[in-house]
């Protein structure tokens, strides 16, 4: 066994291999191929690799850790900010997109009321006055075959009684009644149900419903109505539309009214109780460049027919004290019971 070296001694013996080295180096040799490895050379190399073992482990990289973990959080705000600029962005593009879309159409009701009305020759007197109330028809069921459900004929009835020329009904009896033709676009069945909504006003006051020629964009119902304001035939008076509801926005505009002038561009198909009221005016405001020249006008509001079944079956006589064996009391002729 070999004794542990001294540090005195380690040093000699380092200073005697390269002395050997060199001689061995000269002589062109090797010095690893030749020269033992001594035993205190080998405890001296392990036991420096065994430190440096020990440290690494002692000692981890904790500058690299730190980056690493402040380029994590880095990319994660960054992340969060381009998603909220994003969904900001996509808003704001949605904003400007409606708000396009109303121009839009705002302009191309301008058109249909200038060229309608305002660029054409009018007998009407300053001061003519006329309204359209546009409601959507009546609730069907697939078992209706294009009828009105149940529900739809208790809110057909309701409506009739909604009208009179008392100060009890809402609205004034109606000189006139429109309603969507049966025959529709991509549909191979007759749909009544606008005339059905109608039926039991017209019953009520005698005057038809006009139907026949009148399709679901509504353009020559606008023609028909625009007729009679430069006829003087609306002053003073009311005409009442049912219609699908996907195309009221659109019957609205022919008309001359777009959603900056309070018809919107969109029926929730969900709601039957909104009612459209389109007022036209004939005044001297409608020219901007000549005030002294006199122009229609258009005012439009949204109102709620504020149909409530159960109320109108109590009214209707469906629900009397001791109870009744059958309803629909409402379907009697005449019985249209005033709220």
């Amino acid at each position: 066994a070999v004794l542990p070296a001294t540090r005195q001694q380690q040093g000699s013996t380092a200073m005697g291999d390269l002395e050997a080295s060199q001689k061995i180096k000269a002589a062109g040799g090797s010095y690893y191929e030749t020269m033992p490895i001594s035993i205190d050379h080998l405890n001296l190399t392990r036991s420096s690799n065994e430190n440096n073992t020990f440290d690494s482990r002692r000692k981890p990289p904790r500058l690299a850790l730190y980056c690493g973990v402040t380029l994590i959080l880095c990319v994660s705000i960054t992340f969060i900010l381009l998603a909220a600029t994003h969904a900001r962005v996509v808003k704001l593009k949605r904003g400007a997109s409606d708000e396009k879309t109303d121009i839009d159409q705002s302009l191309s009701a301008y058109q249909a009321l200038k060229y309608g009305l305002n660029k054409k020759q009018t007998i009407s007197d300053v001061g003519c006055e006329g309204t359209v109330l546009i409601m959507r028809h009546c609730e069907g069921a697939t078992h209706t075959k294009g009828h009105c459900s149940y529900l739809g004929f208790e809110r057909a009835n309701y409506i009739a009684s909604l009208f009179g020329n008392t100060t009890e009904e809402r609205w004034p009896v109606p000189a006139f009644l429109y309603a969507t033709r049966k025959e529709r676009i991509g549909v191979e069945h007759y749909v009544f149900r606008e005339v059905d909504t109608l039926t039991p006003l017209s019953n009520k006051i005698g005057i038809p419903i006009g139907h026949e020629t009148y399709g679901e964009t509504g353009v020559n119902l606008a023609d028909k109505i625009h007729s009679d304001l430069l006829a003087g035939e609306m002053c003073g008076k009311l005409a009442v539309v049912a219609w699908k509801h996907d195309y009221i926005p659109l019957l609205a505009e022919n008309l001359g009214c777009g959603p900056l002038d309070g018809c919107p561009m969109y029926y929730d198909p969900a709601d039957f109780d909104t009612v459209w009221q389109l007022k036209f005016v004939y005044d001297t405001p409608g020219n901007i460049h000549d005030r002294s020249k006199p122009g229609w006008l258009i005012y439009a509001s949204l109102v709620e027919e504020e149909f409530d079944p159960f109320r109108w079956s109590k009214i209707s006589g469906d629900y009397p004290q001791g109870g009744k064996e059958t309803g629909g009391t409402w379907n009697e002729m005449g019985n249209l019971a005033r709220v």
